[in-house]
Parts: C-alpha cells; structure tokens; sequence
C-alpha cells in the first residue's frame, strides 16, 4: 500500500474503513458496471410472461446474474484483503481478530450497498417489462402465492451471498495463498453455471448441498422439502464459517 493511501487511510475513523480509498473509484464503478450487466442478463433472457412476480422471478433466478455478481463479490473482497495484509493498520486495534471483525463489517456493507442497487434496477425493469401488471399468481410447482414465495426465495438468496462472502473473507485473512485464492475466485462463480436441477426433488436426500442451487429455481414436491434443503444448506454455510472464525487465525499485516 503507498504512503499516500496510508496517510488518508490514517486519518479514517476507527470503527468505519473508508472502503471507497482502498478499493478507488475506479473499481466502485466497475464493480457497479457488472452489476447491472448480470441484471440485463437475467432481463434480455426471459420473455415468456408479462406478469411482475413472474418477470421479478425468473430475473433473479437466471444463473448468469450469480456468476457476474459472484466474481465481482470475491474479486473485491481478495482486493481489499490484499491491501491490507501487509499494512500496520492493525495498530490501532487491540488484536487481529478486532481489525478482520470492523473489516469485515464494512465489506458487508459495501455488499449490501450492491445488492441494494442491483435489486433496486431489477425492480424498476421488471415492472416495466410487465407493464406494471401485478396481478397475483400461484408458484410454477407450489400451491401457494408468487408474491409469497419471492419473500422467501429473497431472504435466503440474501443470506447466501452474505455467508459466502463471509467465507470468502476469512479464507483470503486467514492465509493469504495466492493459489488457493485465485481458485476461490474461479470456483465460487463458476459453480453457479453448473446449478441446473431439471428432475424434481422427492426426498430430502436428493436436496443438492451446493449453494448454487437453492439461488435458481429449485423444483422440490413441495415447499416443504425446499424450505428443508435451504435450512440445512444455511446450516453448511454458518458451520464452515464457524470452523474458519475459530480457527488459529494470524498473520502479518
């Protein structure tokens, strides 16, 4: 890291990162720039119904939004990472363990700030794609409201991408292996183009335990067996970031 972002990033407070001086304005805009091509992606794609639930749906479950969002994701998160590794801010901090938890807080924000910006447009596209007819319809595979199951289907995506994220973070802090962080970046998009469940799923042992399939469109018997697999598959995720978080993490900074 050069003096002159040292400097600036000196005089940041010391609860609030200044994510903006680390990461430049440049790959802000990028990082924004591919957020809203994984969008038109999931829009240019889908012209089969003019209903809004049906539109917002099929958007947001489209797989080519997940590996643009996901390479731009752990791209960021191994580029402030290694902006930090090697710097004496820690010396601010009573431990280690303090400076990765207000880090990594703040690249959570700048996560929730993308999502926010790239529902935000999908949104806006999806009622006018629709004509802005939000008439109610049922499911493709469930007896119960779209509507409804868009709430559930949002909140798990959302805690998905945030519990990757996490791993992804603890991974690049933990030992900062160029290899091993070069196939992360690969392997964590990459595993969204290999989510494709055609068969529907009959019983809880045929659930995938990936977690690129509970983000597209997952045809479960019923929607019981779907909310089963997404809870064991948030359970995965929070095991292995409790293994990462309780392991002897140290390093040079």
């Amino acid at each position: 890291m050069d003096m002159l972002l040292k400097n600036k990033m000196l005089k940041a407070n010391n609860d609030f990162l200044d994510l903006k001086i680390v990461l430049g304005y440049k790959n802000i805009i990028i990082s924004i720039f591919i957020i809203f091509v994984s969008d038109l992606i999931g829009i240019i794609s889908y012209f089969q119904n003019k209903n809004f639930w049906s539109v917002l749906y099929n958007i947001l479950t489209n797989q080519m939004h997940y590996l643009l969002l996901f390479s731009v994701i752990v791209y960021n998160i191994f580029y402030i990472s290694s902006k930090f590794k090697n710097y004496l801010f820690m010396s601010r901090y009573k431990n280690y363990s303090l400076f990765l938890k207000t880090l990594l807080k703040n690249i959570l924000l700048f996560i929730a700030l993308l999502l926010i910006i790239s529902f935000s447009f999908i949104l806006i596209v999806s009622m006018l794609k629709s004509h802005f007819n939000f008439e109610m319809i049922n499911h493709e595979y469930y007896n119960i409201l779209l509507p409804f199951y868009l709430i559930i289907y949002i909140l798990r995506e959302t805690i998905i991408i945030f519990l990757i994220s996490v791993i992804v973070f603890y991974i690049c802090n933990y030992n900062f292996n160029k290899i091993l962080s070069l196939l992360l970046m690969i392997v964590i998009p990459v595993a969204n183009l290999f989510a494709n469940q055609s068969k529907i799923i009959n019983g809880i042992f045929q659930l995938p335990i990936i977690y690129s399939y509970y983000l597209i469109k997952l045809p479960c018997s019923n929607i019981y067996l779907e909310l089963a697999g997404s809870m064991i598959q948030l359970f995965i995720l929070s095991f292995i970031i409790i293994l990462l978080k309780n392991y002897d993490i140290k390093g040079d900074l």
